[in-house]
């Protein structure tokens, strides 16, 4: 959107982020404006903003400290001053009070506001300021006349203030005070003038809504004996109190508000017997609220007082009104009516629903009555010494605009009020705005603006002048002085026959409903408000039954009395008890005539009007701003529907009425100087034209190209004045249009200087830069040889301190001298130096730290020394090395002693381990004992492990024998072994029988004979397989089990496994990858020479792995059983029971030899693993692939069932080979003799074996010089 339209709709003008404290500067005056600063201002806690000279109040619903003495003494200093102070209401009353003090004529101030705006608190800060900065001090135990007057609130609060729902202390009356100023410019007295009281609260309250404060005060605050006088109760007693479900306030302290009220009692000098007459009438009320009736006998058209509780009730009422119970009742079950033409009286009995309208009606006769009592009496008190011909401030807190669901009688009255004070404050503003535009020097003959006295005569009216009808209020009392015959219907029709569309005296602010004849509605200046007729009538009169107030009279009360005295006709006041108005005779002859609410109403607003006019007014517009009464929050439709009803934008429609745009020369000028020529915007910006010339140059060169109409436009003394929103748009549109056009000027203007200096300026500046740099250069060189010659003389003169210095440190750290490197140390200090000397200085310290330590560890090293202090001296000797002291001699002594004791510690502990287990530690016996003998062990100790060794040693060869043969798997060891073995048993034996020895060693290398005898079964179990007969040898041997001797037919004396071959083997079982151990396996095989060899090499690395516990401790691979795919193959038992299931598969069993299928299986599978292909297991199950069987079996053919524990053992790796007697199940051995049939396959493959062996036998005794060569080097 262009900028010209956004100007157009741009209501609010450009002042809306602005902080405004009178929204009358502002540029666009309209409710959107208004609405926004009101919001902004309550929103930073500035509850007060003007709009010109109408104070608006937002009530904040908390306490800001913006009061107090000291500021109204700032705003009674700044009252005049050149920068008004900020809006406050003490602002608004030192204007007033200032304009009374400097003869400007009486003044006012004008509260409005709905219920909860804070009309109250601001009327006492009103009246606040004047007592501050008028009142007399009083002297001694006399109150001040400014302090009677404040005292006045306590009182008129308790009795016309009570909780409604929307306020917590809402003033149920309006509220004239005049407050009177001597010659001195002091206080000097007050009138108070009370107005429409709402009497029908006393007995009947919304709900959660409280009757007024005063009964709740009395029932709270009332000592003792007064409650037994009154026979007072709590409040949930009393009818009039507890209908509505609310009976207390959390804001409001009925107690503590019954000590303030008494003490403004006295303050207001009321006497003790009437304070006691006032507390007797609101008790009788109260009382006069539980009286019940009932038909009696059945009669529906008379009444009585029940029989039970009320007559209680009443018998109360009589006596604290000191009147005959019988005679209150008759005063409320019949009506005294006289005849007409006739002077006699007669009693007409009263109907249930009537006698209890009667009971309400004395109720509201006592309390409305004693209220104006009350307002006379606080006036013969506060107006005492006051001049009549004094002037005076004025302060009027009254109802604002109302509007409800339901509208009845007393919001037409409320709303009457509102048109009256309306109609007088737009005749204020107006006039005020005619001032301005006298004062700027503005025509303003032709500005007008629709008031609303047609409205006010739709209410008011007589119908005494042609062409208006008669007034509502007229109507109504018309309808009352029918008597019985009047009706609410009536006055409708009447309203609708003198206002309506179909009179003659038509009024367009009346509208008849269609749809409902009972309802009606009137145009305020606020809004349309539809009233409801119901009860119209009824409110309005304000007649009490003759038989009330004769009975009323008969009391004995001096104040009851009063309140019901005949008044004589000449004597009459226009307001009753409430006050003497200032109308004259003339008014107080109005006020005799005047029967009902709405006359008395209108003859006090009249009253009220008359006093206005002859006053200043000072507006103060209150705000709610929310409904729930929390403070920081801002209800944006409630306020707007206040501004409304306040009048506030009729102030706006008025202003619209003349020039609704006023903006100050300077901003004008500045703005809009742009749309004239050239000429004029120099003279302007250099000053040398007044604003207010430029302004009015400037319109009419608008004027003249058709932008704005010339009678829309005014220039005044001080500002310029436009017309409506549409010029203000207009101009700024023909702003727009000329900053389009200069801007358009301008980029011609630059660009033709950019291309300008894009061709010139280098050519003709090139040779200023090259001289300028020239010099630049010449003068930087010269500085610069000065600056580095004198850079360089000090760099050198500090550096060769520092180093002087740091080469004195270097050397002193050099020569471990410690004084010196802290005298060097200290020549640093007190002086500036470089970073390459605090590393020195930062090493020279850490380095004498350092020399520190090195010396105390020494010292604690000699200390450790000579005590011997193993644990100190390991501790002292880390610590030395990480200090770097290795070669110091005590560190040096110190490391040699721990390693001596430690040594020594070793040695002495093994030597132990051997006496007391021969087995342990034996074989290097003679090298502990070398070492025991060096390190100093005691002679008789080592002496002693001598003999034991002597006696240990034969058996230590023996079992060392067995241990070779069977890690070997070397059948001469192992015989050679067995048989020494046996031979010493039985010398230990015997030695034992003849006492020699204290025990007998049948334990004797229990283990290495066991895997002895198990090798050999081993061997005997391969033998008797492959049927060996070549070189046959027999060995006698006796097993654990019997003494039968068996023959064993072996076919190899030597060694199957040396060192070489074992180191092969070991390579298999360790490879990580098939690949590797593959390669290992051809290594092997290719040492062995052929198949059966290498199978046997195989079978042979395993069972030394299995049965050579003391070498293979530790290793898994000699405990677990055998899996697929490990290195070891079948285990000898499962060989043994599938050669016997499958004898043809004998020879590949064990490896005999390999089918040509088998060869190719094998290269091929080779291939596969050197490609990096995954074999794939083959149904043919070699020694290198074992079958996942979990059963083993004895060397017999059986199968043997192990037990639980059998099967346990198994898993834990103890393998049961069915030789050693360690399985619990039965063992079958297959005998020696059992022989083995082959065919003829078998024997050819034999016999080729038999030769093959021979062949190797040859190279047997070469390989063990060989081995005996390399076994170290495999070592």
């Amino acid at each position: 959107m262009p900028t010209s339209d956004v100007q157009k709709l741009d209501l609010c003008g450009v002042s809306m982020n602005l902080d405004m404290e009178n929204l009358v500067d502002l540029d666009a005056f309209s409710e959107g404006s208004i609405l926004h600063h009101v919001r902004k201002r309550y929103y930073d806690d500035k509850i007060y903003t003007y709009v010109g000279s109408i104070l608006v109040a937002v009530n904040p619903f908390q306490r800001i400290d913006i009061y107090g003495s000291s500021v109204v003494k700032h705003y009674k200093n700044n009252v005049n001053s050149s920068e008004p102070p900020a809006p406050h209401v003490y602002a608004l009353a030192a204007d007033a009070y200032d304009h009374l003090c400097s003869g400007q004529g009486n003044q006012s101030v004008l509260i409005s506001g709905e219920s909860g705006a804070g009309k109250t608190e601001t009327a006492k800060k009103v009246l606040n300021y004047m007592m501050e900065v008028a009142g007399n001090p009083g002297g001694g135990n006399k109150k001040s006349i400014a302090d009677q007057i404040m005292e006045s609130n306590p009182v008129l609060e308790s009795f016309g203030n009570a909780k409604t729902l929307r306020n917590d202390n809402s003033s149920r009356f309006g509220k004239w005070m005049e407050v009177n100023f001597n010659s001195k410019n002091k206080i000097s007295g007050c009138r108070i003038v009370n107005y429409l009281l709402e009497k029908s609260r006393v007995t009947q309250q919304t709900p959660m809504e409280r009757n007024y404060h005063i009964f709740y005060m009395l029932l709270a605050g009332a000592d003792p004996a007064l409650r037994s006088k009154l026979h007072l109760a709590e409040p949930d007693e009393f009818e009039y109190l507890n209908k509505s479900g609310c009976t207390m306030v959390k804001s409001w302290d009925d107690e503590e508000e019954w000590g303030a009220m008494n003490a403004a009692f006295k303050t207001l000098q009321f006497t003790k017997e009437e304070v006691e007459d006032i507390y007797s009438v609101l008790a009788a009320i109260l009382h006069l609220g539980n009286i019940e009736f009932e038909a009696p006998d059945g009669n529906e058209d008379a009444s009585k007082v029940t029989n039970d509780s009320t007559v209680k009730s009443l018998a109360k009422v009589g006596a604290i009104l000191k009147v005959k119970a019988g005679d209150v009742e008759a005063s409320m079950v019949q009506k005294l009516s006289q005849m007409k033409g006739r002077s006699s009286v007669i009693a007409v009995k009263l109907t249930v629903a009537a006698a209890m309208s009667m009971r309400d009606a004395l109720a509201k006769a006592l309390y409305g009555r004693m209220f104006d009592w009350l307002v006379v009496r606080v006036n013969d008190t506060l107006n005492s010494a006051s001049d009549t011909d004094s002037k005076h401030i004025g302060v009027l807190d009254i109802f604002g605009f109302e509007v409800f669901a339901h509208n009845s009688f007393e919001q037409l009255c409320i709303n009457y009020a509102n048109e009256k004070l309306q109609f007088h404050f737009n005749d204020f503003i107006f006039n005020e705005e005619m001032k301005m535009y006298q004062s700027e020097g503005v025509p303003c003959e032709s500005m007008t603006f629709k008031d609303n006295a047609q409205c006010l005569s739709m209410i008011e009216a007589t119908g005494r002048n042609p062409g208006e009808g008669v007034g509502l209020l007229k109507l109504i009392d018309e309808q009352n002085n029918l008597g019985t015959s009047g009706s609410d219907a009536k006055f409708a029709a009447a309203a609708n026959q003198n206002h309506g569309k179909d009179s003659k005296t038509i009024n367009p602010y009346f509208e008849k409903n269609k749809t409902n004849p009972g309802m009606f509605s009137v145009g305020h200046f606020a809004g349309a408000v539809e009233y409801d007729i119901t009860g119209f009538v009824d409110k309005n009169a304000d007649s009490t039954s003759e038989s009330l107030e004769s009975m009323a009279r008969t009391s004995e009360i001096k104040l009851v009395q009063k309140l019901f005295e005949r008044v004589p006709e000449a004597g009459a006041s226009a307001s009753g008890p409430r006050g003497t108005p200032r109308g004259g005779d003339k008014g107080r002859k109005a006020a005799n005539k005047a029967k009902t609410i709405g006359s008395q109403f209108a003859n006090q607003l009249a009253s009220l009007m008359l006093s206005l006019k002859k006053t200043m007014p000072h507006f103060i517009r209150c705000v709610k701003a929310n409904h729930e009464k929390v403070p920081h929050k801002f209800d944006g439709k409630l306020c707007l529907d206040q501004l409304k009803y306040a009048g506030l934008f009729e102030a706006i429609r008025i202003r619209k009425a003349g020039y609704s745009y006023r903006i100050p020369h300077e901003g004008f000028a500045r703005r809009f100087a742009i749309t004239g020529n050239q000429q004029l915007l120099k003279l302007f910006v250099h000053k040398k034209m007044k604003a207010l010339d430029v302004c009015r140059r400037i319109l009419e060169t608008a004027t003249e190209q058709g932008v704005v109409s010339r009678k829309n436009w005014e220039v005044g003394k001080t500002r310029v004045f436009l017309k409506g929103a549409q010029d203000k748009g207009e101009m700024e549109e023909f702003r727009e249009s000329k900053c389009h056009d200069m801007a358009t000027k301008i980029s011609s203007v630059i660009r033709m200087f950019m291309v300008r200096k894009a061709v010139f300026k280098d050519k003709f500046e090139a040779k200023a830069r090259e001289a300028k740099i020239r010099m630049e250069n010449e003068k930087n060189g010269a500085a610069a040889i000065i600056a580095q010659t004198a850079f360089r003389g000090h760099f050198i003169r500090k550096r060769s301190r520092d180093l002087k210095l740091i080469v004195q440190l270097k050397i002193a750290m050099r020569g471990l001298d410690e004084d010196k490197i802290k005298e060097a140390i200290a020549a640093f200090e007190g002086r500036r130096i470089s970073s390459m000397a605090e590393n020195v200085l930062y090493d020279a310290k850490k380095f004498l730290s350092e020399m520190k330590e090195r010396r105390k560890v020494l010292y604690d090293i000699k200390v450790a020394l000579e005590t011997e202090q193993l644990g100190d001296l390991q501790d002292l000797v880390e610590k030395a090395e990480i200090l770097g002291m290795g070669n110091e001699q005590a560190v040096v002594d110190a490391f040699l002693m721990v390693s001596r004791i430690q040594e020594k510690r070793n040695v002495h502990k093994k030597l132990l381990d051997f006496l007391e287990d021969d087995a342990q530690n034996s074989s290097q016996i003679t090298e502990l004992l070398d070492a025991a003998r060096d390190l100093g062990i005691n002679d008789r100790f080592i002496t002693k492990v001598e003999v034991a060794y002597k006696e240990v040693a034969p058996k230590l060869e023996v079992r060392q024998l067995l241990r070779s043969g069977v890690e070997e798997v070397n059948y001469d060891k192992i015989k050679k072994g067995l048989v020494e073995a046996q031979k010493m048993t039985e010398t230990m034996e015997e030695e034992y029988k003849m006492g020699l020895r204290s025990k007998a060693y049948k334990d004797f290398c229990i283990v290495e004979k066991a895997a002895a005898r198990r090798v050999m079964k081993m061997l005997m179990l391969e033998a008797d397989l492959t049927s060996r007969t070549t070189e046959d040898l027999i060995l006698d041997l006796k097993t654990d089990d019997d003494d039968e001797e068996q023959e064993i037919i072996i076919a190899e004396t030597s060694s199957r496994l040396d060192t070489f071959k074992m180191q092969m083997c070991r390579n298999i079982a360790n490879a990580e990858t098939e690949l590797l151990k593959l390669d290992a396996r051809k290594e092997l095989m290719e040492s062995c020479g052929n198949r059966r060899e290498f199978d046997e090499t195989v079978r042979s690395y395993k069972w030394g792995k299995i049965f050579a516990s003391w070498k293979y401790e530790g290793d898994n691979t000699a405990k677990a059983p055998d899996e697929d795919e490990s290195f070891f193959g079948l285990h000898p038992a499962d060989a043994y029971e599938r050669s016997v299931m499958n004898q043809t598969a004998l020879v590949v069993e064990l490896g005999g030899g390999r089918t040509e299928e088998e060869k190719k299986q094998d290269d091929e599978r080779e291939v596969d693993l050197r490609r990096g292909i995954k074999p794939v297991n083959k149904s043919s199950v070699s020694l290198m692939q074992t079958p996942s069987k979990k059963r083993y079996y004895g060397a017999g053919d059986k199968l043997v069932l192990p037990t639980r524990k059998g099967e346990k053992n198994i898993r834990k790796g103890k393998l049961d080979m069915g030789m050693g007697g360690t399985s619990s199940g039965r063992v079958y051995e297959m005998k020696s003799s059992s022989k083995i049939t082959m065919g003829g396959d078998m024997e050819k493959m034999l016999q080729s074996r038999r030769r093959v062996i021979k062949k190797k036998r040859g190279l047997i005794k070469t390989l063990q010089k060989l081995t005996a060569d390399t076994n170290q080097k495999w070592k």
